[in-house]
């Protein structure tokens, strides 16, 4: 008895047969990954997008009179023009899995079994409002010194 469990555990040098999927098993499909390198190029231009707001408020207001009416202007340009941006991008993700910038470089998200679209819960909260969570909690380890 303790000698079939002790095989059981191994794992086989000489490669083995691949089984017959079972019935109820979906079947995944195999479409090529994108590379680091092209997940890198979405990523930078999905943050030159995100960073467009600035760029043009900083142009438009760079001749103006600095006055605390300007930089409420400002500041109101800003915030509606990066909300409207961050909301573009995750009915994007939603909608069809891609930002704009996976768009440009042509991958998108989608479910490993079905390659379907992976909808706002999986592309949006999931891959992107939870790590962003996680990393703002406060780590103190590094002042324990």
């Amino acid at each position: 008895m303790i000698n079939s469990d002790w095989q059981q555990s191994q794992i086989p040098l000489s490669p083995q047969p691949q089984r017959a999927p079972s019935g109820s098993a979906k079947k995944a499909v195999k479409t090529p990954l994108a590379t680091r390198g092209t997940r890198l190029v979405a990523f930078v231009i999905d943050r030159l997008f995100e960073l467009s707001p600035f760029v043009i408020g900083f142009t438009v207001m760079h001749g103006s009179v600095e006055s605390p009416e300007t930089t409420m202007i400002r500041l109101r340009y800003w915030g509606v023009a990066t909300l409207v941006i961050v909301l573009a991008q995750m009915m994007l993700l939603s909608i069809r899995g891609q930002t704009l910038g996976k768009m440009v470089m042509g991958v998108r998200i989608v479910n490993h079994d079905d390659e379907g679209n992976p909808g706002f819960l999986h592309a949006v909260l999931l891959r992107n409002v939870v790590p962003a969570l996680i990393g703002a909690i406060p780590c103190d380890a590094l002042e324990n010194d």
